[in-house]
């Protein structure tokens, strides 16, 4: 079904492209293409989104144990880049017609942006319900809702330009736009990058979260945690938990199991790797292991 509705979109934002180039070109309107530009870069965006998404379904293999999890998280971030990359031309571009405003057909900018208004507007709705737990769809609707935006900026200057021949505002038009775009763009990519480098999810609270496990009995408290999100609604953990008493395999199990209901249940973490441990030879207190410590237990065991 997603990929349908990314399909569909596709096909729409193709059509509103090509006729928003040849009225900007025919008109002479810097704003009128330069949302076409931003309609094409929905085109490569989406096209990435669908494809990304066709990837995400493929199956684990031995060499690909996570798949292709983050085929959307990495077209995510190229679309963000893209998005943001053109809005800074934009800008530069705009800056120059400031100089020397050109006569302009506000009638063809009307027409065209308001065709375009409701064309993103209706790929925006039909890709909504995704964009509120994916990533990469997040980045897709985030295309169309600021394209659709672009649009309506256009189809107001049409008519200030229709009315008044103030053919300087095409060029403020468009660099307000892109001066939005490169901020939410920004905000994508560092989202983005922020999962790349398997950072900890910025709402997570690391010592609460150990406070809540160190409450539950027979656990003393956790060291060489690492936390880190593998996409957007998958987040990992991987944890020596300090036990107070010398348990046997079964009761070690019911004390994990209770660690990672509590884990999935306050903390939305879906994936735990627990290794439970009776007097560490490290301290219980290590929340987060140096990074320049080597952790592990082989000295100890071979005692």
């Amino acid at each position: 079904m997603r990929g349908r509705r990314l399909g569909i979109s596709i096909i729409l934002n193709i059509v509103i492209t090509v006729a928003q180039l040849l009225g900007g070109v025919l008109s002479g309107s810097l704003a009128l293409i330069s949302d076409a530009l931003h309609n094409l870069t929905d085109v490569v965006a989406l096209s990435m989104s669908w494809m990304a998404t066709r990837l995400r379904s493929v199956p684990c293999t031995p060499e690909k144990t996570f798949g292709y999890k983050r085929a959307e998280l990495l077209a995510a971030l190229v679309n963000g880049l893209i998005l943001f990359a053109v809005s800074f031309f934009l800008i530069l571009e705009a800056a120059e017609r400031l100089s020397d405003p050109q006569s302009i057909d506000g009638a063809v900018l009307m027409i065209l942006g308001g065709a375009a208004v409701i064309i993103n507007g209706f790929c925006a709705w039909l890709l909504h319900a995704d964009s509120r737990e994916n990533l990469n769809m997040k980045s897709a609707y985030l295309h169309l809702v600021t394209d659709m935006a672009t649009s309506m900026a256009v189809v107001i200057g049409g008519v200030v330009m229709l009315l008044y021949q103030v053919y300087w505002i095409d060029s403020v038009i468009t660099i307000l736009i892109s001066f939005a775009l490169m901020y939410f763009s920004a905000k994508l990519i560092l989202d983005a990058v922020r999962i790349f480098m398997q950072f900890a999810p910025p709402d997570l609270d690391m010592f609460g979260m150990e406070e809540g496990v160190k409450s539950i009995d027979g656990i003393e408290g956790l060291h060489h945690v690492h936390v880190w999100q593998l996409s957007e609604c998958e987040v990992h953990i991987e944890a020596h938990v300090a036990l107070s008493e010398d348990l046997k395999v079964s009761e070690a199990d019911r004390v994990l199991n209770e660690v990672e209901g509590y884990l999935r249940a306050e903390h939305n973490i879906n994936h735990v790797t627990l290794r439970p441990e009776f007097r560490p030879r490290c301290s219980p207190e290590l929340v987060i292991t140096d990074p320049g410590e080597e952790h592990n237990h082989l000295e100890r065991e071979d005692e």
